[in-house]
């Protein structure tokens, strides 16, 4: 039980930052700030994350991986098998620049 509150309180952190990142640049996230606005005084934050560094390399690990299952999940539909290589390369290209759109805020 324990380990399941420590989770959700790591997501609460996340989420938290994720939110402050679409209100302001990544270098004015502070952990002050994400303390106050998850409720948790920073020595807790601190608990859960060794640094602010920390805490977006995390959220740049869910980014990606998520990215990732997207990506393997279209692209099997997208690319037909007896195209000419450049061709293939072309729709993977044009698939994940699609995705990456797709996903901006």
């Amino acid at each position: 039980m324990v380990t399941f509150q420590r989770e959700i309180r790591r997501q609460a952190i996340l989420e938290t930052a994720a939110t402050m990142l679409t209100e302001m640049p990544v270098s004015a996230l502070s952990l002050n700030e994400l303390s106050r606005r998850v409720g948790l005084a920073k020595s807790n934050v601190l608990r859960y994350f060794e640094s602010r560094e920390a805490v977006l390399l995390e959220l740049l690990g869910q980014l990606a991986h998520d990215f990732l299952v997207e990506v393997g999940e279209q692209l099997p539909d997208l690319v037909e098998k007896d195209e000419p290589a450049r061709a293939r390369a072309n729709t993977v290209a044009s698939a994940i620049a699609g995705i990456e759109r797709s996903q901006r805020p």
